[in-house]
């Protein structure tokens, strides 16, 4: 008779290989002709650079793709915006003023702003949740911070610390912003956390953003949050080998097969909390015939289009991790960042752009939504 150690291990090999995420960039076979999905040639009517999880300095003190797309924003008109999709600072949000790594801190999240005091367009912070990991007063600190270095107080949405608000880009594009840690918090442990917003419930939170859904039908909606709805990362149960042999073989692989299995992680799209609320939101997203979500999160670059909703991500601002692409058109493991670009004409494309210390390139693009018809 088999030991159960034999089971065991015969189990974290299926596992394995059928969870086992690479650093390849992936494209689905019918992307192979991704260079020709945009027509670069049509007038722009407007354009957003997305980078998340930027909250990282690389070992010469910079931050590559920050810098990369710093260049860029110095010849973008008003008809333009910057997301940062959250985890601004890591690990632990902006501490105190007199704390140890305040200073440290506050030189990363300068890195972001520093690209933004001369442009033109409009700049956007959203939270994540390294943001909030010293809870809300960490946020507002952050939130502060940001609207001072950039003397302005329509920056860092949604405001104080609460869980959604509509941003205005033009007549016809509408931005909703989400604080999607709010959501997944432990509110038990987080006093205060309701005390300055109107919404106070998650019930609430999903009435209001079915009414700002379903308001804007016909324009060209997007929503802003760090977790995302889709993955083909570690959040999403895809682990590279690697990940399998810390702290050591074995045990490695029976953490990530708990963390897929059970949700244990607030922060996986397996748990419970984060499960309601993905669910909810794709319904909810469903019933606007042009939506798409822009989210950071898993530290790369993808395209994931499920159940005719659009997924953006766009988390590789300061790390990357290993990636499966199981279900999504183009998953791309290296520093990066996207750019979605609005046509006069109506239609929706996304650009991903790989960035080294030297360079970014374009590394896929497609259209999101086609032209309106006459």
């Amino acid at each position: 008779m088999k030991s159960i150690f034999t089971y065991s291990i015969s189990f974290i090999v299926l596992f394995l290989a059928s969870s086992c995420a690479s650093y390849k960039t992936q494209y689905a076979k019918e992307e192979s002709n991704w260079q020709s999905k945009i027509d670069t040639s049509k007038e722009i009517k407007y354009s957003i650079y997305l980078i998340g999880d930027a909250g990282k300095l690389h070992a010469d003190g910079v931050n590559y793709v920050t810098q990369k797309v710093g260049e860029k924003l110095k010849t973008e008109s008003k008809n333009s915006a910057l997301i940062y999709l959250g985890d601004n600072i890591y690990n632990n949000g902006l501490p105190k003023k007199d704390a140890e790594k305040r200073k440290e801190a506050e030189k990363i999240l300068e890195a972001q702003l520093s690209i933004l005091t001369h442009f033109k367009g409009k700049p956007i912070i959203i939270p994540g949740n390294h943001d909030w990991n010293k809870g809300l007063k960490s946020l507002e600190r952050q939130e502060k911070y940001v609207e001072k270095f950039l003397d302005n107080k329509d920056v860092f949405f949604p405001e104080n610390g609460c869980p959604i608000e509509k941003v205005k880009l033009t007549k016809d594009i509408i931005l909703i912003t989400i604080n999607s840690q709010w959501y997944l918090q432990n509110w038990d442990k987080t006093p205060g956390i309701n005390s300055n917003c109107a919404i106070k419930t998650r019930l609430q939170f999903f009435e209001e953003l079915e009414s700002l859904i379903k308001n804007n039908e016909g324009k060209t909606t997007l929503i802003a949050m760090h977790h995302p709805v889709y993955s083909n990362g570690s959040h999403g149960g895809h682990y590279a080998f690697k990940q399998h042999l810390k702290p050591f073989p074995v045990l490695g692989s029976l953490i990530t097969i708990l963390r897929k299995m059970t949700g244990v992680s607030p922060q996986d799209l397996q748990n419970k909390r984060y499960k309601e609320y993905r669910n909810r939101l794709v319904a909810l997203a469903q019933q606007n015939s042009k939506i798409v979500l822009l989210s950071g999160h898993e530290h790369s670059l993808q395209y994931i289009n499920k159940n005719n909703v659009p997924q953006i991500i766009s988390g590789a601002g300061a790390k990357f991790t290993a990636v499966k692409n199981k279900d999504g058109a183009f998953s791309y493991s290296n520093l990066g960042y996207a750019k979605l670009l609005i046509y006069k004409d109506g239609a929706v494309g996304v650009q991903f752009f790989g960035v080294s210390k030297d360079r970014d390139t374009l590394v896929f693009q497609k259209e999101i939504f086609p032209a309106l018809k006459e």
